[in-house]
């Protein structure tokens, strides 16, 4: 075991997070008993199945207009490295040292302008690949901002005891809006000519929901903030690096999304060029595993209070690569999907409780600059690992190249259970 001491809040819950109220709602949603997380929470959701509703056309537009090409997929995939790699560490000192609420307010409007810009632009006729590319490297740059802010803003708000329950009611809005955005996707895709365009159109409508959320949410500044200090830049990955528990969990996160989660960004070959299915069967593929993850995370969040969330980690990682390695192999669709909802189910749960097992470690002072290197992890892993992915898919095929994916996952979190002990045991 390591001699490394927990980190302790100076803070109670209460004195950072808004009043609990009278609600009566069963254990699974608790986090909502706080007004001003439920006001926030609906707005997201909304405004997150117009985001899971671009992702799915972005994905279809990139590999239609470059004639079905795996390489353009992973450079699309790939992109938005470079913003998150640039400005996710200093947007964590940004966090700690401004209103989030302003903060967030600032970001959504941006991101609601680029999305309407590229919707436009696609609805016209006029797309080529590089404006895609342009248009994913500007809203990577604008949410390598907004992601350390959510994280920080959802923890002020819901107050230590409620953190894990509230990341998991996240993860299950998120996984809801992938369901309904592949579905929307679908219909749109089959009995419009709306196509691509009117997908980004709606996204780009939605930011009002998330905008409006945030107008009526009441913000409460901790005193470590307010008293107006010019935040370390690199205080948080220094605390993170020396803290075992956080290192851990970050080094996780890099694993599940770097190769876990690059799965997905195969999908419209699989759809196409493994199983003949088209967009259809594009769609139904992205709403297996949002159907998965959608019941993982209402799992944890109904375990939430009693879970360790260590041993989750370690006992739902060992059956990651394998379920990987089925849904690759396997010649039938419906099978396959059945195996891509297994594999949503267990990542997100890995993914929600690494990233709330970082905020409980944190004090509220640091909690921006710690939540932006959880960011940068997320944000430089996954693309990463779709660009990888492009690559060698268009070499070996979408099969070969998400098992080799499995065989790494497989080793990185047997590499990192054994050498961070204290993972087991952290709650």
């Amino acid at each position: 075991m390591s001699s490394q001491p927990r980190y302790t809040l100076p803070h109670s819950p209460t004195q950072l997070g808004s009043p609990r109220t009278s609600m009566h709602l069963p254990a699974t949603f608790d986090a909502l008993r706080n007004r001003d997380f439920r006001i926030f929470y609906a707005g997201l959701a909304l405004s997150l199945a117009g985001t899971w509703l671009e992702r799915a056309a972005m994905q279809w537009l990139v590999y239609r207009i470059t004639g079905d090409s795996e390489t353009w997929l992973g450079l699309a995939a790939g992109v938005p490295l470079i913003p998150a790699l640039l400005l996710s560490v200093p947007a964590g000192a940004l966090v700690d040292r401004v209103s989030i609420k302003k903060l967030l307010l600032t970001t959504q409007t941006l991101m609601c302008l680029g999305a309407t810009g590229i919707a436009a632009l696609v609805l016209a006729g006029g797309v080529e690949p590089w404006h895609v590319l342009v248009y994913i490297a500007y809203s990577s740059a604008v949410f390598a901002v907004d992601a350390p802010a959510r994280h920080a803003f959802v923890s002020r708000i819901v107050g230590r005891d409620r953190i894990t329950n509230a990341f998991a009611l996240n993860a299950v809005a998120f996984q809801m809006a992938q369901v309904i955005g592949a579905a929307i996707f679908g219909i749109l895709m089959a009995h419009t000519d709306l196509g691509e365009g009117g997908c980004l159109a709606l996204n780009a409508i939605s930011f009002g929901a998330v905008l409006l959320s945030l107008t009526l949410v009441r913000e409460k500044v901790p005193s470590t903030v307010a008293a107006g200090e010019r935040p370390d830049v690199l205080g948080g990955l220094r605390f993170a690096l020396r803290t075992p528990v956080i290192r851990a969990a970050l080094m996780v996160s890099v694993t599940t999304a770097m190769f876990g989660f690059q799965v997905s960004q195969l999908l419209p070959v699989y759809a196409k060029k493994v199983w003949l299915e088209g967009a259809d069967g594009y769609a139904w593929l992205r709403a297996a595993m949002g159907v998965g993850a959608f019941i993982g995370g209402v799992t944890l969040a109904t375990r939430s209070a009693t879970i360790v969330r260590g041993q989750l980690i370690l006992r739902y990682g060992l059956f990651v690569p394998p379920l990987l390695i089925a849904f690759a192999l396997t010649p039938r669709m419906d099978v396959g999907m059945v195996l891509l909802c297994a594999v949503g189910f267990l990542l997100i749960q890995l993914h929600s409780s690494c990233a709330s097992l970082i905020q409980t470690n944190v004090s509220d002072a640091l909690r921006g600059r710690v939540s932006s290197v959880f960011t940068l992890s997320v944000l430089a892993s996954f693309p990463t690992g779709g660009f990888i992915a492009g690559q060698v898919a268009e070499r070996l095929g979408a099969p070969l190249t998400t098992t080799c994916s499995a065989v790494v996952v497989g080793i990185a979190y047997a590499t990192i259970h054994a050498t961070h002990r204290d993972l087991r045991n952290a709650a």
